[in-house]
This record gives structure tokens, C-alpha cells and sequence, in this order.
């Protein structure tokens, strides 16, 4: 019986998963109280006397540089001039906002949000909720000087 070494090409991810596969068909049960060993169950034998075979799925997840960026992170579209302008006055608002409230300027809005607003220029309170990072609290607490200061950029 030639055993030694079996499993060396695979990672611990890939154990990782095989054994999360070996508990969840009941092989093994993860004893919580015994510090997290792992015992055999009835149900092992028969995979220990060769009468049964388990056939694991091969872990498909991806490591993080597999993974494709998120478009969460996808780069805005250039500004204008005079989107840049404004976006240098939504900065100056958040952080006067920011300093009035004694909390940092990203709990205000994000950079992201800002460029988001200064290139699409929302004038409603429906338009300003499409913007990244504006939900119900943020739509109710901070749309008017926002808005406000979009319009002003305007006039």
C-alpha cells in the first residue's frame, strides 16, 4: 500500500475544501468541543474498508489576482474643466461638513462620490439617490447643501 506523499501536488486550499466536502457528506464530524478535531463517523467505514468511493468537486474559487476587478473600482469618465472645478467645491463642502460634525471627510462621501456627482450633476433628490454611496440617511441628511452648491456651480 503506497500512501506516503499522496495529496503532495495538492495546496491547503484544495485540502481545505476536500475536507469541508468529507464533513458535509458525513465522513467526519467536526468535534466542536474537542477543540476542532476531526472524528470518524459509522458512515466512514465504508470508505475505510474500500466498500464506498468519495468523489470530491474541485474548488473553483478564484485566488484574489484571478479574480476580475470590480466595477466598483472602474475609473470615471475624464472631467471637464468645469466639472473639476466643482468637484474642488464638493471637497470644500465636505469638509467644512465634515469638520462641523467632528468625523473624517469620507464618512461625508467618498472621493468616488464626489467625481460621481461633479460629472453627473444631479438637481433632484431622485437624481442625487442614483449616486454612489447616497442612501436613505445621506439622501435625507446631506442632498440640499449638495445639491445646492451643483446648482450654485451652475448659475
Amino acid at each position: 500500500l503506497e500512501i506516503h506523499g499522496a495529496g503532495a501536488a495538492l495546496g491547503k486550499r484544495e485540502w481545505q475544501s476536500i475536507l469541508r466536502q468529507i464533513v458535509a457528506a458525513g465522513y467526519l464530524h467536526l468535534d466542536i468541543g474537542g477543540y476542532g478535531g476531526l472524528n470518524l463517523t459509522q458512515t466512514s467505514q465504508v470508505l475505510i474498508e474500500g466498500a464506498a468511493e468519495f468523489h470530491y468537486r474541485a474548488d473553483t474559487a478564484k485566488t484574489k489576482a484571478e479574480r476580475k476587478p470590480k466595477a466598483a473600482h472602474a475609473a470615471l469618465p475624464d472631467l471637464s474643466d468645469s466639472e473639476t472645478l466643482l468637484l474642488d467645491r464638493l471637497k470644500e463642502l465636505r469638509h467644512d461638513l465634515a469638520q462641523a460634525r467632528g468625523v473624517p471627510a469620507y464618512v461625508i462621501f467618498s472621493d468616488r462620490s464626489l467625481q460621481e456627482m461633479a460629472h453627473r450633476q444631479p438637481r433632484t433628490a431622485e437624481d442625487f439617490a442614483g449616486i454612489h454611496g447616497v442612501g436613505e440617511a445621506k439622501l435625507r441628511d446631506l442632498a440640499e447643501p449638495f445639491l445646492s452648491a451643483i446648482a450654485e456651480a451652475e448659475a
